[in-house]
């Protein structure tokens, strides 16, 4: 992906199979650095930077030296070791869009906290769903309406229209939702959720 994107200019690969916008960042650095080494240490950095604001909100919540050992158990954590040296996806930056939105919901930094939310929405669209819960969390927890509703409702609609239109659209076969294991469900992403709310014995049938 990244080679067609930094040296073909081909940006439609990003919307096949999955939705990648985040990766036009990392096409552009690894135009200039075109070696592998270049993608893992993107990914170490992204994954260790995350340790910043999870330090700061083990410190308020725990205080004493309680937060040193909460990010030596993150960094010693399998899975986020599994992120460091895994191949390369765009996957890892979750983790610190997830921790610096966190850490700025509670710091009341609401602005911080919605640029961070939209930010993660470039990343893949499973973890739009993932920012949306989120932002459902700041509207319940910390009583972020207005922000909250924002990104709540953007962040859905962004879902619902990638995986109904631009996936398929893109799609040389059908999309893994489209496929036999969710066909029970219903034909689209949209059909599905009614069909659950509505019928939830659909799911054990």
């Amino acid at each position: 992906y990244l080679w067609k994107v930094g040296f073909n200019r081909d940006y439609f690969v990003l919307l096949t199979g999955h939705a990648y916008p985040i990766l036009l960042i990392h096409a552009l650095i690894y135009r200039f650095l075109p070696f592998p080494i270049t993608l893992l240490f993107l990914q170490a950095l992204a994954t260790s930077i995350a340790a910043i604001p999870l330090y700061s909100i083990a410190k308020k919540k725990l205080k004493t030296k309680f937060p040193l050992i909460i990010v030596l158990s993150y960094f010693l954590y399998f899975s986020v070791e599994y992120n460091f040296i895994f191949d390369f996806h765009p996957d890892h930056m979750i983790i610190p869009v997830l921790l610096f939105s966190f850490y700025f919901l509670e710091e009341k930094k609401i602005w911080q906290f919605t640029v961070t939310c939209f930010i993660g929405m470039l990343l893949k669209e499973p973890f739009i769903l993932s920012i949306c819960m989120l932002s459902l969390y700041s509207i319940v927890k910390h009583k972020n309406y207005k922000w909250g509703a924002l990104t709540l409702i953007i962040g859905f609609a962004i879902f619902l229209f990638i995986v109904n239109t631009v996936l398929p659209f893109f799609a040389s076969k059908p999309t893994f939702i489209q496929s036999a294991p969710f066909t029970g469900l219903g034909n689209s992403v949209f059909n599905m959720l009614i069909n659950i709310i509505t019928k939830p014995l659909i799911i054990i049938s």
